[in-house]
């Protein structure tokens, strides 16, 4: 006979065997679920997606733009006077305070003559756009044939230096482009350059690729205009190609890059301790902090007269 008690112990046994196996199963299916570690599948859509579209707006804000001339220095009120000795590089004496700011992008403060207007008693020059002068500066009260340059310079050798109102020094050499910048007219159509140069006797495109005018060889000039890029290919128009970039976002740019910090702005200003606009100091500016830019004016072969502009402008421009 079998053994009863032995047969019922080996089954217990059995029983207990397979609820261990089914235990350990379930654990394992469990982890697995768990750290999402089951066979890669697909999901699917139980209803056809909800579509949501979010919207927003950051408006564009310019803050009160303004423009105070003071004292160099002290910043006191005054005004824009030059006593010009024949043949030399004058210092004003004044700085230009500016004040203002804004978020608008690609954004830029400028300064500019624009002498083509006739605001009487102020006379209008009366030179050729076209042979390289424009007339921009002070012009000649007697005689509107000639005008006086004028210039712009920034203390700029480090950041935040244009925040502070100094005795500026201008070295007295316009064309190295160091310590002073000129102020150009609006009515700008031709720069200087070599004659004979790539840019004198080559053609230059408009940024539709539109040849913009026949460049006369050998006269040592090229189309520059004030508000419009000029490209020395029809076909590729970029940085490599841009050879006669606008007036307006050269040097006529006193600062540009505006944008908020705090209650106030930040703003880029041209480094013109050195040669290159490329070269860059920042400076904090607002409706109560202030950059600071003075004037000079070149009476080099200028003959002895009253000169004036009623136009000299300056102004905050997006683009």
């Amino acid at each position: 006979m079998y053994n009863q008690n032995l047969i019922a112990t080996k089954f217990i046994e059995k029983e207990v065997n397979n609820m261990k196996k089914i235990l350990i199963a379930s654990i394992i299916m469990m982890l697995t679920i768990g750290y999402g570690v089951l066979p890669a599948q697909a999901y699917v859509e139980l209803k056809t997606p909800v579509a949501i579209t979010a919207t927003g707006t950051i408006a564009g804000v310019t803050e009160t733009f303004a423009a105070a001339v003071v004292a160099q220095a002290t910043g006191t009120a005054a005004s824009l006077v030059f006593e010009v000795p024949s043949g030399k590089t004058s210092d004003s004496g004044e700085a230009l305070k500016i004040t203002g700011g804004t978020n608008e992008v690609d954004n830029r403060i400028i300064i500019y003559t624009e002498n083509n207007l006739n605001t009487t008693p102020h006379k209008v020059p009366t030179v050729n756009p076209n042979t390289g002068v424009d007339g921009g500066g002070m012009v000649g009260q007697t005689n509107a044939d000639y005008t006086m340059a004028m210039l712009w310079g920034v203390k700029s050798v480090a950041n935040l230096d244009p925040n502070t109102n100094e005795n500026y020094v201008f070295d007295g050499n316009p064309d190295d482009s160091i310590n002073e910048v000129y102020i150009v007219d609006k009515r700008h159509t031709m720069s200087f350059t070599t004659v004979s140069s790539t840019l004198d006797n080559g053609s230059l495109y408009t940024e539709a690729g539109v040849l913009y005018d026949a460049n006369t060889d050998g006269d040592g000039l090229y189309p520059q205009l004030w508000d419009a890029d000029l490209y020395n290919s029809a076909t590729v128009r970029d940085t490599t190609t841009r050879v006669s970039p606008a007036l307006y976002k050269t040097i006529a740019t006193l600062a540009y890059g505006c944008s908020k910090v705090t209650t106030d702005y930040t703003i880029n200003v041209p480094k013109i301790s050195t040669a290159s606009f490329l070269d860059v100091v920042t400076a904090n500016i607002g409706l109560a902090v202030p950059i600071y830019i003075y004037l000079a004016c070149n009476a080099d072969g200028k003959p002895a007269q009253v000169y004036s502009t009623a136009n000299l402008k300056l102004a905050i421009v997006k683009g």
